[in-house]
């Protein structure tokens, strides 16, 4: 089992007949996919508002600190915001923090419940994948014909456009949502440049190696400097130019599952934009399993919620909630 991979045992309170509730803690960027569908989003911009399925789930109110669906906590000078989720039983959900992808997947286990937390992809991964596509695109088309099932290819900006939104090259898309995100900076939607932006965009970068490299000693006139780049950009054709990379494509199915691939665009002359992805598997495990070959099992932490890191909150009700932990504790012993 990867180091990563980790199992966490949920403490009672926090234990309910169909489902569990989690507070995850993030820096600057978190979402949660499950469902079928974004379940939290907590970075406002512009092509996704604040979304926070838990303050609608009517079996929030069975757990502690319901009434306080958000907190910070401060680590090692850092400020974390912590957000209560609610995870159904053995249906796996995708987080999307710190430039990573992970499947956390809720199971009971014995009289009690634990959270299996399994990275699927990070940034770092993604980088190194997109410069293996980018330096033998040509050679992995020619060579491997299975890869054919990751290739597809748009004649249009518009056309792939209407992919990135739907999903699909044509016809009705069966997905609830389809969200392209930057794993690097986890921001959702992507630009696509037409033929003519990227060819001004090689102009000026040829431009500047001119230059740099050969001075106006060689070509003294800009009429010569631009007769000379139109030579350069003609030959050239714009062969093959990467314009997207570090991508996710996430996607919500009717039936209430998740598909998640890796995205990597390219250009290549005459007009083709050629789209690469990588599909991430989203498997269910069995427990028993996860549980004998994790080395240790941690225990979630108990939320530090402290008036001064949290003034919009009222003390009394902080102090609500931890009597709420402590009655549910003693109820649940009782059962036992």
């Amino acid at each position: 089992m990867k180091l990563e991979e980790t199992l966490f045992r949920i403490r009672p309170e926090y234990i309910g007949n169909d489902c569990i509730q989690t507070m995850i803690g993030y820096c600057n960027h978190f979402r949660l996919y499950g469902n079928g569908s974004l379940l939290y989003h907590g970075k406002l911009t512009k092509n996704q508002p604040y979304v926070n399925a838990y303050l609608t789930d009517s079996r929030a109110s069975q757990f502690p600190y319901s009434s306080i669906p958000e907190h910070i906590e401060r680590e090692f000078g850092e400020k974390y915001r912590f957000t209560n989720q609610i995870y159904d039983y053995e249906k796996p959900y995708l987080s999307v923090i710190g430039g990573k992808i992970f499947q956390e997947t809720a199971y009971q286990y014995k009289d009690g419940a634990l959270l299996h937390v399994r990275p699927l992809i990070t940034y770092q991964v993604l980088d190194w994948y997109s410069d293996m596509i980018d330096n033998d695109l040509e050679k992995i088309e020619l060579d491997s014909p299975e890869a054919a099932s990751c290739k597809i290819v748009f004649s249009s900006p518009e056309d792939l456009v209407t992919y990135l939104n739907t999903g699909v090259k044509e016809g009705e898309s069966p997905y609830t949502f389809v969200h392209c995100i930057n794993l690097k900076n986890n921001q959702e939607g992507c630009d696509i440049p037409t033929r003519q932006a990227l060819m001004n965009q090689e102009r000026e970068e040829l431009m500047k190696r001119l230059r740099s490299s050969m001075g106006k000693e060689v070509f003294p006139t800009k009429g010569m400097q631009e007769e000379l780049l139109n030579a350069i950009l003609e030959i050239k054709k714009l062969s093959q130019k990467e314009i997207l990379r570090n991508y996710m494509m996430v996607k919500g199915t009717q039936d209430g599952n998740l598909e998640l691939s890796t995205l990597q665009i390219f250009y290549r002359d005459p007009e083709q934009y050629i789209v690469w992805q990588l599909p991430i598997p989203i498997e269910k495990e069995d427990i028993e399993k996860i549980y004998q070959e994790v080395s240790r099992v941690k225990h979630f932490k108990s939320p530090r919620i402290l008036p001064k890191d949290n003034p919009n909150i009222p003390e009394g009700q902080i102090e609500l909630e931890r009597q709420k932990v402590k009655q549910l504790r003693k109820e649940k012993r009782n059962k036992i």
